[in-house]
């Protein structure tokens, strides 16, 4: 297996390659430079006291998915939340609604015109966070900012609407062009940007600074080495494929192997449940600050606020459940049981001992929930770790880095695969050893 250098070397002598590494490189550039954008006519501290409030720990965590851009009131603010949140609602429409569900399976036709609904509501979410973070900025107890005039309100709302939109486009851009997952790897820029301050004010947010140091350290080392020998954990099914007579030659007869990885879904998982579980959060803190007279609602908002924060044993379990269940759910979508077993029936391929068609894609479903219980339960258990020690050691800086090296160290060996997968299509022989 050749060294890491000298498979960057390679890469970047492949043309194609190499243009994909760029358009990558560009895009995340892009991303950091509009991120110390601020929004026209707002301080850019004005979030500060959010952060030093009760809930202070909930939008630190936030911070972390949108690379520091929350805390510094970019036009970035908003982030991937939404699209990743407008995302997850048309996948579990698809589940429910049968229209939703043919148009899904109608193929590159269909995808387009699901993504492109996804866009749509991203937008309408987009302005509605957006919206509601002036409406809790406005709230005495949250900021207390100055009343804006209706134009300032909009510019505002545009401003915040238009840098998720674009971010989005970056993401898309990424995934089609360049190498890897686009929505990951632009998360995975906006944390290692922040990831040195906010390791370092969790160093010296309570407790001695070296105990804190070692106990991140050693969160760290644990979690990547979980991670690798996850990634690289892999089931190996044995696929054989029919002899057949063209052209007057023999074709097929050979056998190969099908791999299933532990880690179907890779991180996304971890990142889907981090953004599913802010949007209740942020809409209590919406509604706690706004000018709502129903005491029921008043009331269930702050109990989500109280009972639903990051430091609270209830966010630990349903950040759990929502990690396992992500994980089934997008692994399925990733891989397809019925997909792989009509294109192993179309190629003359079989499993020894399993019928094509429908009894291959009965096993390949049962394999792959196996695998799945196994590499969920794990990925469900480093994901929860940090917030358990948070909670029990009261260091915060557990949470901030052990959280965010999880996602970068999931994101770096995806896109590691991805660079070598498409490598090992161009025939490269250092890559094939």
């Amino acid at each position: 297996m050749a060294r890491p250098l000298e498979k960057l070397k390679i890469a970047l002598k492949t043309p194609d390659v190499r243009k994909k590494l760029l358009i990558t490189a560009g895009c995340l550039i892009v991303f950091r430079l509009l991120a110390a954008i601020p929004v026209t006519g707002v301080p850019r501290n004005v979030l500060e006291p959010l952060f030093n409030s009760a809930g202070g720990s909930f939008f630190n965590f936030v911070d972390i998915f949108t690379g520091g851009t929350l805390r510094n009131f970019s036009i970035m603010s908003i982030g991937l939340g939404a699209y990743i949140n407008a995302s997850v609602i048309f996948q579990m429409l698809g589940m429910v609604v049968k229209k939703i569900d043919e148009i899904q399976k109608e193929g590159e036709a269909g995808r387009r015109k699901i993504n492109q609904w996804t866009r749509l509501l991203t937008v309408v979410l987009s302005g509605l966070q957006a919206f509601g973070i002036y409406t809790v900025l406005k709230s005495p107890q949250y900021g207390g900012i100055e009343a804006m005039s209706a134009l300032q309100i909009t510019v505002m709302v545009v401003e915040m609407t238009a840098g998720a939109m674009f971010l989005m486009w970056l993401g898309e851009i990424i995934t089609e062009d360049g190498v890897g997952n686009g929505i990951s790897l632009l998360i995975m820029a906006g944390i290692v940007s922040g990831l040195p301050a906010s390791i370092s004010r969790g160093f010296f947010a309570g407790g001695s600074g070296a105990t804190s140091a070692a106990i991140v350290i050693g969160l760290i080392i644990v979690i990547v080495v979980v991670l690798v020998l996850l990634n690289e954990a892999t089931r190996k099914i044995e696929v054989q494929y029919a002899k057949r007579i063209r052209g007057g030659k023999m074709l097929g007869g050979a056998s190969s192997y099908l791999p299933m990885k532990i880690l179907q879904a890779g991180v996304m998982p971890i990142i889907f449940a981090s953004m599913v579980l802010s949007l209740p959060i942020q809409l209590a803190y919406f509604v706690t600050s706004s000018s709502v007279k129903s005491e029921w609602i008043i009331n269930t908002a702050q109990w989500l606020i109280t009972n639903l924060g990051t430091e609270t044993v209830a966010y630990t379990v349903v950040n759990f459940v929502f990690v396992v269940f992500f994980s089934y759910f997008y692994a399925f979508i990733v891989f397809k049981p019925d997909d792989v077993a009509d294109n192993l029936k179309k190629q003359g391929g079989f499993i020894p001992g399993i019928r094509p068609g429908e009894q291959t894609a009965e096993y390949l479903t049962v394999v792959m929930s196996r695998l799945l219980f196994v590499g969920s339960l794990v990925l469900a258990i480093m994901s929860t770790l940090p917030f358990v020690l948070q909670k029990y050691t009261q260091y915060a800086a557990i949470l901030s880095s052990g959280t965010s090296v999880l996602i970068v160290v999931s994101v770096i060996l995806e896109t590691k695969r991805s660079i070598d997968a498409m490598l090992v299509t161009r025939s490269y022989e250092g890559f094939l050893k």
